[in-house]
């Protein structure tokens, strides 16, 4: 998959998952289940998929690999999107963290 391909995937799992956020303001459990689901609808079809969410005392998170070269996260903190930019062989815990390529609030 090229860079070009994986980042086109990341704008548009980013899309859906704004999508769903503007259709339920106020987040709950299933709202999470609604990003995984959307999140494995986009991936199915990558060789290189990988999805986790997790929570701490800072909020809830959910991150996809889309691709090689990308991954998209949410966190609840701040209600935030965040593109991040990877290599082929990172994991997704090691890249979430780093400097985001792209981050929005919704």
């Amino acid at each position: 998959m090229t860079k070009t391909q994986s980042l086109l995937n990341a704008a548009k799992l980013a899309n859906e998952w704004e999508k769903v956020y503007a259709a339920n303001r106020r987040p709950q459990f299933s709202f999470f289940m609604t990003m995984e689901r959307e999140a494995e609808k986009m991936t199915r079809h990558y060789a290189r998929s990988d999805i986790s969410t997790w929570n701490d005392s800072a909020g809830n998170s959910i991150s996809a690999r889309v691709g090689d070269y990308h991954i998209v996260s949410y966190w609840d903190g701040e209600d935030i999107l965040f593109i991040y930019q990877c290599e082929p062989d990172d994991e997704v815990s090691e890249v979430i963290g780093h400097d985001p390529l792209f981050s929005v609030a919704l």
